[in-house]
């Protein structure tokens, strides 16, 4: 057998032989970003309005609200594949908006939650998503 056939036969070995090792021993040669998994954090901010409610017939607030947020967000997602990913988020926030009316009424706001879903397309690390709910 001439060497260039022998060290083509042994590279060929070597290729076929590396077909028996387990998906385990890839595994940490992955960089692929895995989305699965439960998540959690803290939230604060500012939250505010215009209410402008000057119908005649039912006069409401007709002012300007603001005030401090602060709240908790927690979430679940599902890498489907290896790009689609799916996902629950619910978040609940202490808020203060107030805002009154000379004539009659007041408005005032001193909590909120959601509750959505969410689709995504995974790139990696980033993560493009649509959401909806309540």
């Amino acid at each position: 057998m001439s060497p260039k056939l022998m060290t083509a036969a042994a590279a060929l070995g070597v290729l076929v032989g590396s077909g028996s090792a387990s998906a385990a021993d890839y595994a940490t040669l992955s960089t692929h970003y895995a989305w699965t998994g439960f998540y959690g954090g803290v939230v604060t901010g500012l939250a505010g309005g215009q209410f402008d409610n000057s119908i005649p017939a039912n006069p409401g607030p007709t002012d300007e609200g603001g005030g401090l947020t602060a709240g908790v967000h927690v979430g679940y997602n599902h890498q489907v594949s290896s790009e689609w990913v799916l996902g629950i988020e619910a978040d609940f926030s202490i808020i203060d908006i107030d805002a009154d009316s000379s004539t009659i009424g007041a408005f005032e706001e001193r909590w909120m939650g959601t509750l959505r879903g969410r689709a995504g397309y995974a790139f990696d690390r980033y993560l493009a998503y649509v959401t909806a709910g309540v």
